[in-house]
């Protein structure tokens, strides 16, 4: 049973997805607090109003993190303000320790974005899946990918998921311009893996990440949403729509990215720390580097 301040509310439906379950409740306002009871035992929560209209019509992209370094927050908006017209950013900190969320802010202010939300998002990551799972967990990332959907950006004018080691490169128009004027409102982008120098020394920056291997090693693939077009009802997931594989072969030819590897805290694998020595010149890494030296 559903309670919304103590008055029941009507069970409409329950959306099933890989990770995480939608219950949709009827009620004739928006309750301060839901019950749950359910065979004797009670959960309540409180209800947080939908906001959009902070985000409305604003190029928006998002990111969790913790206890990154805060200037590679800053360069990381920064670089998407320069090189791609960013707007709007949504920072999800999941707990850190060397710094609070009012450090965050104050950090990110000079960039000059239009909207800046930072979150206190202090809950476990969980596990690392290995393989053939690995990629397979990432429960708290699929979950707040979609509290974000469903209460910050649902007016958004394009939405871009790209985490703080991650730099979009575009040879044409902007990754926001691309979903916007895609048929379908979203674009899928491949990336791979780039590196520091040979023989170069950390702690690094993303400037520092000018090589790659040879071939390139891929990536997953990121993406950019116009959630006011056709696929803005569809749930979020790391690399692309929920139930809609199929997207994921379908890269835009304009867009990549570059995953700087040692541009990391450590927390995931001490391997990211390690340089690798047969690595050549990135054309994509230069491309970024081009827009880092201007704004770094």
């Amino acid at each position: 049973m559903f309670r919304g301040d103590d008055q029941p509310l009507r069970f409409l439906r329950l959306r099933r997805y890989a990770r995480h379950d939608v219950a949709e409740l009827e009620a004739p306002t928006c309750p301060k607090q839901l019950s749950i009871l359910m065979q004797g035992w009670t959960g309540t929560s409180a209800v947080s109003p939908a906001a959009p209209e902070g985000f409305a019509g604003l190029n928006t992209a998002f990111l969790i993190s913790k206890d990154n370094p805060l200037d590679w927050l800053v360069t990381h908006a920064r670089y998407h303000r320069e090189a791609h017209g960013l707007q709007a950013l949504i920072v999800m900190d999941n707990g850190s320790r060397s710094y609070g969320l009012d450090d965050i802010r104050a950090a990110l202010a000079p960039v000059g974005l239009q909207k800046l939300l930072v979150l206190d998002v202090p809950f476990k990551y969980g596990p690392v899946g290995k393989k053939p799972y690995r990629r397979t967990e990432k429960y708290m990332q699929t979950a707040l990918f979609n509290v974000l959907r469903l209460r910050f950006l649902a007016q958004a004018r394009a939405i871009l998921n790209c985490d703080v080691d991650e730099l979009i490169v575009t040879r044409g128009g902007s990754v926001f311009d691309a979903a916007v004027t895609s048929r379908i409102g979203f674009v899928q982008i491949a990336g791979h893996w780039v590196y520091p120098a040979p023989g170069g020394d950390g702690p690094f920056s993303h400037l520092d990440h000018s090589h790659t291997a040879q071939p390139p090693k891929p990536c997953p693939p990121k993406w950019c949403l116009a959630p006011s077009k056709r696929l803005g009802g569809f749930s979020w997931d790391i690399h692309g729509m929920e139930r809609l594989p199929f997207l994921r072969r379908r890269t835009h030819a304009g867009l990549s990215f570059v995953h700087c590897r040692s541009l990391t805290t450590g927390w995931k694998s001490l391997k990211r720390d390690q340089v690798p020595q047969d690595t050549v010149p990135d054309p994509d890494a230069e491309i970024a580097a081009e827009i880092l030296r201007r704004i770094c």
